[in-house]
């Protein structure tokens, strides 16, 4: 069976809820049985259940919906800067590569005119 004939036609596949037996307190997330999906007889996937929000008193209520969350993305897209795609590496060497070219600069301006002064004051 295509995606294209479940999409144009959901009734297609068949949702059976197996619900454990749930007695407040449930905290959010909590598992409270399994769904099995199928088509024609054919097994799908089974999913969880689990509770969508917290419930601290006994309810005369149950209530299951079938209404499936989107699922996850297998590859979801990076969503990075420039900086943050380079190898893990990298940003250190070229941090100790500028360090290395302030320093170069500081001897040869600096430190390189102090030593000539102080050998020109002692002769």
């Amino acid at each position: 069976m295509s995606v294209n004939r479940i999409q144009s036609d959901p009734s297609v596949v068949q949702a059976v809820p197996s619900i454990s037996f749930v007695a407040a307190p449930v905290s959010e997330g909590d598992l409270c049985g399994t769904i099995d999906y199928s088509i024609n007889g054919s097994a799908l996937f089974t999913a969880e259940l689990v509770a969508a929000e917290s419930i601290d008193t006994q309810s005369s209520e149950l209530s299951v919906s079938t209404v499936a969350t989107p699922a996850p993305e297998v590859n979801p897209p990076e969503q990075k800067g420039w900086f943050s795609s380079l190898p893990g590496w990298l940003p250190y060497v070229l941090g100790a590569l500028v360090l290395a070219a302030a320093g170069a600069v500081v001897y040869f301006t600096v430190i390189r005119k102090y030593i000539k002064a102080r050998k020109r004051r002692s002769r």
